[in-house]
């Protein structure tokens, strides 16, 4: 069974994905700091992670880049879930390591074809 880790502050918007994601055999994990998302990263070995950039404390970035040395061969997908939208973030974002980037508000459609297409 695959594990996907969905973080953001928002409970609403952890709650969307999940509902979104209901669909998929898989273990649904929250984290809603950078932190907590490291340290679940850690301990579970995540196969897909849905990360907010906006995060209290540390932002997305932080928990991308130390995600990516703790998995430095991209086993596991990273997908930027974020209100952030301008070209310079996105690219960012995929030059630290994320796989790819969905913006805010997104529908349940969207994030089942990014899960869909990273879970085969």
């Amino acid at each position: 069974m695959y594990k996907i880790l969905i973080v953001d502050d928002s409970p609403t918007i952890r709650a969307a994905v999940k509902g979104a994601l209901a669909y998929k055999k898989a273990e649904l994990l929250e984290a809603a700091t950078a932190v907590d998302a490291v340290k679940l990263f850690e301990k579970e070995n995540p196969a897909l992670v849905f990360l907010d950039i906006n995060l209290p404390a540390a932002d997305g970035f932080v928990a991308l880049k130390r995600i990516r040395l703790i998995d430095p061969k991209h086993d596991a997908k990273v997908v930027m879930l974020t209100g952030v939208t301008d070209k310079t973030t996105i690219q960012k974002a995929i030059e630290e390591g994320a796989d790819d980037y969905v913006a805010k508000p997104f529908t349940p459609v969207v994030l089942r074809d990014k899960t869909d297409k990273f879970l085969k």
